[in-house]
């Protein structure tokens, strides 16, 4: 066989086994396991990702979730056996999507607590590829605004007052 067919075959076969996926590099970063709530803040900042999740507002079974003021701790998310959460700066999503392409993630802004009412922003946005995408991408995020009342001792989301913005 000549040299440099030999070298093309070689080449195909062993390019996609040197490629790593985005789904690869995500498995080999730690996972956040959810700890016990150890403030107010995070028992409804937990209790409103789980109602996320369980709307399908947040979708597992690996969620993404910016962290970039570190306010976020283990004691931040719930137990959800079927999710595994990453916690990881905002800085990292953008360096995992310029290598890997676009990818999805949460913030979550607050939560604000006063009395027996607490509310806790969830919002979806992207990071994408600044080599893909040299120019910028127009995309707006959207978030929503989980609303929870304390009553008998339980911090519960109301859907009724669940407010969803896209911008």
């Amino acid at each position: 066989m000549h040299p440099v067919r030999c070298l093309i075959i070689v080449t195909a076969v062993l390019s996609p086994a040197c490629t790593e996926t985005l789904t690869q590099a995500l498995g080999r970063l730690p996972r956040t396991q959810p700890d016990p709530p150890i403030s107010v803040e995070d028992t409804v900042t937990a209790k409103a990702l789980r109602d996320a999740l369980a709307t399908g507002y947040v979708h597992g079974p690996l969620v993404i979730i910016a962290n970039g003021d570190g306010a976020l701790r283990s004691s931040s998310l719930p137990h959800v056996d079927s999710v595994t959460f990453l916690l990881l700066t905002p800085e990292h999503i953008q360096a995992l999507a310029d290598e890997y392409g676009d990818l999805s993630y949460v913030k979550i802004l607050g939560p604000t607590v006063r009395d027996s009412v607490a509310t806790v922003t969830i919002g979806l946005d992207g990071a994408f590829s600044r080599a893909q995408h040299p120019y910028g991408v127009v995309d707006g995020g959207g978030s929503c605004e989980w609303r929870l009342t304390r009553g008998n001792g339980q911090w519960r989301a109301e859907r009724s007052r669940m407010i969803c913005m896209i911008s």
